[in-house]
């Protein structure tokens, strides 16, 4: 994920992308977060990471980071996003294993929506003050 700070609007924009088709100068000025920095089972797993696991929605595992940071990167630029919204996140990831069922029933607990597979109160809540800020030294006039 890339975020963006933009100095005179004091906007931040975050962005998924595939690290093996961005090129090195497009993270000029940005901050690089991958998916081993959100979260470990060391330490504690980010929400993203609690929701998929609970759900089941790993099974190969070769598609995980990137679904994990596409759904990260939402949350960072939406807290509360429809079911609309995490349909459209996940367009951009291929699973051939799972269907994509069991990884939406986990993450709809971030929607507005209820859901009978599991209860949002069960889990560690979202808190976006809990993320890491853009670090200063990567602030740059537009």
């Amino acid at each position: 994920m890339l975020r963006i700070f933009k100095l005179f609007t004091s906007l931040h924009r975050h962005i998924a992308v595939n690290a093996c088709l961005a090129p090195i100068c497009s993270v000029n000025g940005k901050a690089v977060t991958t998916v081993e920095g959100i979260g470990s089972t060391k330490t504690t797993l980010h929400p993203v990471q609690e929701r998929l696991a609970a759900a089941h929605g790993s099974q190969c595992g070769f598609c995980t980071p990137g679904i994990v940071m596409s759904m990260y990167t939402l949350l960072r630029n939406n807290a509360k996003p429809s079911m609309d919204d995490i349909f459209e996140t996940m367009q951009g990831n291929l699973c051939r294993c799972t269907g994509y069922r069991a990884i939406l029933e986990g993450y709809r607990t971030f929607s507005k929506l209820t859901t009978e597979l599991f209860r949002s109160q069960d889990f560690v809540p979202y808190n976006q003050s809990q993320e890491a800020i853009f670090p200063p030294e990567l602030m740059v006039r537009d």
